[in-house]
């Protein structure tokens, strides 16, 4: 009898390959939920001396398009891609494999100390488990990944709870769904040769609460000034001030003359406006649109920035005569990265100073010096 015991606990074990199918099943999961699309992961051996037995092991992949619903290999137009092994897929293919393998693997090593945590811990079961997490070090994950398979990896180990990440990068699609409550970011960069500089951990959110946009990121982290993120800015410098002085609908023009009463050296440029001139407008103005096509404005540079960027279509419409007209025919409503970095400076000093958000926090943004750019790496803890 005691040999028969012996049999059916030796037959209960599964086998290796159950075991690794259920790895298999389990990495194929983690890559589909980090890479995207559907994909199946088989470990195939043959039967091997067991000598070699590691070394005659193959990794398979399949691909399937998400709304697959027949087995057609794809063949410019059908759903499923043929079994292939791993080292004949793409790079980035390899590297969300081996992704999902070692957060399976780290995921199941904690699992395994719970457990035993738990066989020790019988005697006391009212006394309470350790936390066990594992850190996980992705050197620049976004290699060879698309962006939009970037962005559904970084939400994904943002979701993660069982272990921490310590991410670097030069991707703000890595930063997708960062927090400053729960995420660290240091920004590191290299000047004057190979010596290593570190900028102490910043901010990305403009509007409490809310997600840093891409844009947001890629400044703050990288030091990349976009026109999106200076409207980004207007914006919300526009929301500051109607919430502080109780007003609605405020101007555009409103918001320049405001930024200006805190930088009285703030430069400003010369700008072609095809807009029509309003009632109180003088007969000048009027005379110069039906001739002209427009007027000739000077304002802040965040407001000329602004509007160059939202109002692309006025200097389109300047006439041939006014094109060759002094007063106009300099004027190409165009600004350079430099102009777009001091605009932007000037407003997130601005919001540091009379958003109450940010007053009543001290909260502080990360703040970039116009430059010809270092080189840009950021490492975040999340």
């Amino acid at each position: 009898m005691g040999g028969d015991e012996s049999d059916m606990q030796i037959d209960s074990q599964p086998s290796l390959q159950e075991k690794l199918n259920s790895i298999a099943s389990e990495i194929g999961e983690r890559m589909n939920e980090q890479y995207g699309g559907s994909n199946a992961v088989q470990f195939a051996f043959e039967q091997p001396d067991v000598s070699n037995f590691v070394k005659m092991g193959q990794v398979l992949i399949r691909e399937t398009s998400n709304d697959s619903s027949n087995d057609q290999d794809i063949n410019f137009g059908g759903d499923i891609t043929p079994e292939a092994e791993l080292q004949h897929k793409g790079t980035g293919m390899q590297r969300a494999f081996a992704l999902a393998a070692i957060q399976i693997y780290a995921e199941q090593q904690r699992k395994h100390s719970v457990d035993k945590s738990g066989e020790d811990n019988d005697e006391d079961s009212e006394k309470e488990l350790p936390i066990i997490s594992s850190l996980v070090a992705l050197d620049e994950p976004d290699m060879a990944l698309h962006p939009y398979a970037q962005y559904t990896l970084a939400g994904s180990l943002h979701n993660n709870q069982h272990c921490q990440y310590f991410i670097s990068t030069h991707s703000p699609y890595m930063l997708h769904g960062y927090s400053d409550k729960q995420d660290t970011l240091h920004v590191l960069y290299a000047e004057s040769g190979n010596r290593k500089n570190l900028i102490s951990p910043g901010k990305l959110q403009i509007v409490e609460g809310k997600d840093p946009s891409i844009p947001a990121i890629t400044y703050f982290a990288f030091g990349i000034p976009t026109p999106e993120f200076h409207s980004e800015l207007y914006g919300r410098i526009t929301n500051v001030i109607e919430e502080t002085c109780q007003e609605e609908n405020i101007s555009v023009a409103s918001v320049g003359i405001e930024i200006e009463k805190e930088f009285t050296n703030i430069p400003k440029k010369k700008r072609f406006d095809s807009r029509k001139p309003q009632k109180k407008d003088c007969a000048t103005r009027k005379e110069n649109c039906n001739r002209y096509g427009g007027n000739v404005v000077e304002e802040p540079l965040p407001t000329y920035v602004r509007n160059c960027t939202d109002h692309p279509e006025s200097i389109g419409k300047m006439t041939d005569e006014a094109k060759q007209h002094d007063e106009f025919k300099d004027l190409d409503n165009e600004f350079d990265l430099n102009e777009l970095h001091r605009s932007i400076e000037y407003m997130l000093e601005y919001l540091e100073k009379h958003d109450p958000v940010m007053v009543k926090s001290g909260k502080r943004f990360m703040h970039h010096k116009p430059s010809s750019g270092p080189s840009w790496r950021v490492a975040a803890l999340r």
